[in-house]
């Protein structure tokens, strides 16, 4: 079960119809960053998820340990190696590896850090139809940062360097995780909402609040990807909850859709 679910995850994520139109050529993460400050918001997590077939067939366990090695090394995972589901207290550095190998699935997961203190997530996914005859491998990177934002961080370009050396196609979703620590009233976060959306162009494709929840999802020509919800374009998402338990406003920005629980 555990892998079906990862695997699907990862296929829906794969195969989400994207598009392009010929509009301002601005990073997507620095429309979330101006949202995130027109909302007078403090970035306190960002979540980079890549997704892409990087061979068109289905590798055996010496050939997925290899690729696994070689991947893991070029992101700068740190430490020793360790059993995640053994418990230890460690006293240096250290990532988890998983593996599964059967006869038409083989996986392997790591989960560490880089010498940067970015948490990274990799898993390698093969697959293979044998009665079609067809076989894919994939790959899913997730990388979170926290910390000072203004930094320089080279681990998104040392992705795409990845995925650019198996000739693919990468797709990307970004999300910011921020609070909201100016003296906005709740009750007036719409207000506020809508006149950052319309600063880039944003527009509303569909709008929810309950009272504990606000959220938008909405589409910009800032941003050059885009997936369709029936027949409308859509590649924004915001969402703001109020916390029950400290009163602090926590706002997630996402692009496409926002990939993290909230």
């Amino acid at each position: 079960m555990k892998k079906f679910i990862l695997f699907a995850l990862i296929l829906v994520l794969l195969i989400i119809p994207l598009g392009s139109r010929a509009e301002p050529k601005t990073s997507e993460l620095d429309v979330l960053y101006s949202i995130m400050d027109d909302l007078g918001g403090d970035v306190r997590e960002e979540d980079l998820v890549f997704n892409g077939i990087i061979l068109d067939k289905f590798i055996g366990q010496d050939e997925m340990e290899d690729l696994g090695e070689t991947i893991k090394s070029q992101l700068n995972l740190v430490g020793i190696e360790v059993d995640p589901f053994i418990e230890g207290d460690y006293n240096e550095d250290y990532y988890t590896k998983e593996v599964i190998f059967e006869e038409d699935f083989n996986q392997i997961c790591y989960i560490g850090k880089d010498k940067d203190e970015n948490h990274i997530a990799i898993i390698i996914n093969s697959f293979t139809d044998q009665e079609e005859l067809i076989g894919d491998t994939y790959l899913y990177i997730n990388v979170i940062k926290y910390g000072d934002f203004s930094e320089k961080n080279d681990i998104i370009e040392e992705v795409k360097t990845i995925y650019s050396n198996y000739n693919c196609k990468v797709e990307i979703t970004s999300c910011l995780i921020g609070e909201i620590s100016s003296n906005i009233d709740y009750n007036k976060m719409e207000e506020e909402i809508k006149k950052a959306l319309a600063k880039v162009r944003a527009n509303i494709i569909e709008e929810f609040s309950d009272g504990n929840l606000i959220s938008y999802t909405v589409h910009t020509p800032y941003i050059k990807e885009h997936i369709k919800i029936g027949k409308d374009r859509t590649n924004l998402n915001l969402a703001i909850r109020q916390s029950d338990l400290d009163g602090k406003i926590y706002i997630w920005l996402g692009t496409p859709i926002i990939t993290v629980g909230y």
